[in-house]
């Protein structure tokens, strides 16, 4: 199967998905990780759109160090003309979720994998130029917060995303997800809990097959709420929460409204 992948022309493939799962699979045994490589970057070219699902098929944080791996992942973060004439957040989807309210993207999995890296500097550097060459891709404005986030520029990382998002135009152009992730993060200052506040609440219109509170922006908003004094707003939020969620007399957020 992969002597054929390696030759045929991809493009022919009608669910390249498939393919990007063959290839999580074939990087399962390290013995394999040369040739899942040169696998994937035949998908990454071949179906652009599928770079994000490619990510998240190199699960060893160790593969992100190798030269190869890297220049790979630079090609999956960085947008095209095309993907931003769609999308200006293209690169900041949700990707998976914790309990608590809290997600991740395909861009946290490189980061993580580069954590303490030299290369991340390097990263740094190319979502910058990129930003440079197309002023209108803000996830791209986003990601460079999120580094300085990781290197501990926790006021830096503030000052960007408030700037970011104080533009009326640009928080219209916000997808959903961009706006939980955002959101989640300004949520972590005092300082831009209001706009915290409002982001989340935009993501909060998003449909994510989940009925599961805490798979939502709820328990972020909720926390926003609470710091903000708006009570009210939180109870009112779970009892919502409640009415939808609730599933043969089961309330799994009857304590967290209770608290509240």
């Amino acid at each position: 199967v992969v002597a054929v992948l390696k030759t045929m022309n991809l493009k022919q493939i009608r669910q390249p998905y498939y393919i990007v799962d063959f290839v999580g699979e074939l990087l399962n045994d390290e013995t394999n990780e040369k040739l899942a490589l040169e696998i994937l970057d035949k998908v990454v070219d071949a179906f652009p759109q599928y770079r994000a699902n490619a990510i998240s098929r190199i699960r060893n944080p160790k593969l992100w160090q190798s030269d190869s791996f890297f220049e790979l992942g630079k090609k999956m973060v960085l947008p095209t003309e095309a993907d931003l004439q769609s999308n200006p957040w293209s690169g900041l989807s949700v990707y998976s979720y914790s309990g608590d309210g809290i997600v991740n993207s395909h861009f946290h999995t490189l980061l993580r994998g580069l954590e303490a890296s030299p290369r991340l500097d390097d990263l740094q550097n190319a979502i910058k130029a990129s930003c440079e060459k197309f002023p209108t891709w803000h996830a791209g404005k986003a990601m460079l917060a999120l580094i300085d986030l990781q290197q501990g520029k926790k006021e830096e990382a503030r000052v960007a995303l408030e700037s970011l998002v104080a533009n009326v135009d640009v928080v219209a152009s916000m997808t959903s997800d961009a706006g939980w992730l955002i959101g989640q993060e300004l949520n972590k200052f005092p300082e831009t809990s209001t706009i915290a506040q409002t982001l989340l609440e935009k993501a909060m219109t998003r449909d994510n097959g989940m009925n599961e509170f805490q798979y939502t922006p709820g328990p972020g908003l909720i926390k926003a709420y609470m710091a903000a004094g708006r009570r009210d707003d939180a109870r009112a939020l779970l009892v919502k929460s409640m009415r939808s969620t609730r599933t043969g007399g089961h309330q799994p957020d009857y304590d967290a409204y209770q608290r509240t």
